[in-house]
């Protein structure tokens, strides 16, 4: 009696972790909104999203995202979706190519004109869903609030046709393509048929963390860990810290933490090569040489890397690490400074000190 237990035991845990294996999840970690951005020659609202998928490897769902009022009544918009109820909102297609996958910037951006606001200014909420392949909503984020103002009756009577012939269908215009690896791309069609290709990826400094990869997100010196100096051993001495000018904070990213791409369009992420066809698509630009091919996205990470020494974050250009050292493997010294009365070129000191290679960009 006890054996069969067992194996009735075994046998359910074993279909509950096959199931549980399989099943789908999704989580939003954050949603934001860019307002006033021009696409196309028309005001548009940007909807950005990070968020989370487990289970929908290969599977294609949707972002969903709805406007409603304070009366948490849902907005007519002109979306190029209708939910089982008949409500249309917006919606901006995935298909992860993992069976967890993260989506740190997933944008979509209706234009105002598709948004039908009551007249005057008001207060609307914007609320994203992200849905399975089958429909089914896996999270929904908290509303997130912002304002809106809306023509008056008649105004909007008389540019009823203008509204009508604006119904451009964004994703046609201007669509993200998930390309792995941490690139994706953004295309732009242009209404003549002619069409651009940006390719962004990962940021290097960082890898897409938005950390400050000087002081790993702290924004303390790391040379003298926020004091403002160093007290040398066994002598007990004083030295104020030449890195960070005593202030403590880290000379990267000013004791922010973050990493300068925090300040790009797409935070984690810089843009590589632009390509623009025309309307019979000929290559009329073209920026760089790597297509976005994920196949090769490895080695070419770290050959512009090593090639670019003029846009080291760390060194710029210079090849010597900014960081002062007193001591480790003579060998790696590339410079020496014996406080001769100037400044060092590299860091602004005036003690004796050395310097080794920069081991971001790894030039001699």
């Amino acid at each position: 009696m006890k054996k069969r237990s067992f194996f009735l035991l075994l046998a359910f845990f074993t279909v509950f972790y096959a199931f549980a294996a399989g099943a789908k999840s999704a989580q939003i970690r954050k949603v934001w909104l860019e307002h006033g951005v021009t696409l196309n020659s028309k005001t548009a609202m940007k909807v950005h999203c990070d968020f989370s998928v487990k289970g929908m490897k290969s599977l294609t769902g949707h972002m969903g995202i709805w406007i409603k009022d304070t009366n948490n009544n849902w907005i007519s918009v002109d979306g190029n979706a209708t939910s089982r109820t008949g409500t249309k909102y917006f919606k901006w297609d995935y298909t992860p190519g993992y069976d967890d996958a993260f989506y740190s910037d997933y944008w979509y951006a209706p234009y105002v004109s598709q948004l039908h606001f009551s007249p005057g200014k008001n207060t609307y909420y914007a609320v994203v869903c992200i849905y399975d392949n089958n429909g089914e909503i896996l999270a929904q984020s908290d509303p997130v609030e912002f304002s809106g103002t809306g023509a008056s009756n008649s105004n909007r009577n008389v540019n009823n046709s203008v509204q009508q012939q604006q119904k451009v269908n964004v994703k046609q215009q201007t669509w993200r393509e998930e390309l792995g690896y941490g690139m994706f791309a953004i295309n732009i069609g242009d209404p003549n048929g002619a069409r651009s290709r940006t390719i962004y990826r990962a940021c290097v400094a960082c890898r897409g963390s938005v950390t400050c990869n000087n002081c790993y997100g702290s924004g303390r010196c790391p040379i003298c860990n926020g004091r403002g100096g160093i007290v040398s051993a066994g002598y007990g001495n004083y030295y104020p810290c030449m890195s960070c000018g005593q202030s403590g904070r880290c000379c990267i990213c000013k004791g922010t933490g973050k990493c300068a791409c925090s300040n790009y369009e797409y935070p984690g992420y810089m843009p590589g090569s632009t390509m623009v066809v025309d309307a019979r698509g000929q290559i009329i630009y073209n920026s760089g040489s790597y297509s976005g091919d994920s196949s090769v996205d490895t080695h070419s990470s770290s050959s512009s890397r090593s090639n670019s020494s003029s846009s080291c974050y760390k060194c710029h250009g210079t090849g010597v690490d900014p960081s002062q050292s007193s001591g480790g493997n003579m060998s790696q010294w590339v410079a020496h400074y014996n406080s001769s009365g100037s400044k060092c070129p590299y860091c602004g000191g005036y003690n004796e000190h050395w310097h080794t290679k920069c081991a971001h960009c790894n030039v001699p």
